[in-house]
């Protein structure tokens, strides 16, 4: 049978709060009171965060990690058409691959990975890792697709959806 304890409820927690803001520790209360340290501390921090107050002053850290612009629209051509209707998915294998380039950062720089998915089984078709997000990359793959699906070509007529 599942063990089920009613929450404190908030005017009891309000008041803990009170108490440690007024000076006295969380031990303190714990020992005096049902709830533990653990959860008294909680409430304060909770309250802390309620009331936008912070330990730290409100510092925060600063990446400085460089993102990739992956997408350079030119605001003259018009978008590719959409040849699937968004819809990805497919009544047999090899009816649709569909392929997708994400970076990853690493010590050294990007790396593009290029993958291709059966949209049908949802496995890998090919991928291919390189230091330029080019469309070249994922044909290249598409062209040796074989060596990871046994003996599976590009289906016919097929368009790289990146």
């Amino acid at each position: 049978m599942p063990r089920f304890r009613v929450p404190y409820p908030p005017e009891f927690r309000r008041q803990m709060v009170e108490l440690v803001r007024s000076g006295r520790t969380p031990e303190d209360l714990a020992r005096e009171f049902e709830p533990t340290a653990q959860s008294i501390a909680h409430w304060v921090r909770q309250a802390e965060r309620d009331a936008g107050q912070r330990r730290d002053g409100g510092l925060r850290g600063v990446s400085r990690r460089r993102f990739p612009t992956t997408t350079r629209r030119e605001p003259t051509h018009r978008p590719a058409n959409d040849l699937v209707g968004r819809v990805f998915t497919a009544p047999a294998p090899n009816l649709l691959w569909v392929a997708d380039i994400i970076y990853v950062p690493t010590a050294a720089g990007f790396l593009f990975l290029a993958v291709v998915l059966d949209a049908w089984s949802r496995r890998i078709v090919g991928w291919a890792i390189g230091y330029q997000a080019l469309i070249e990359v994922v044909h290249k793959r598409l062209g040796r697709s074989n060596i990871n699906c046994r003996e599976v070509a590009p289906p016919e007529g097929y368009v790289a959806l990146v």
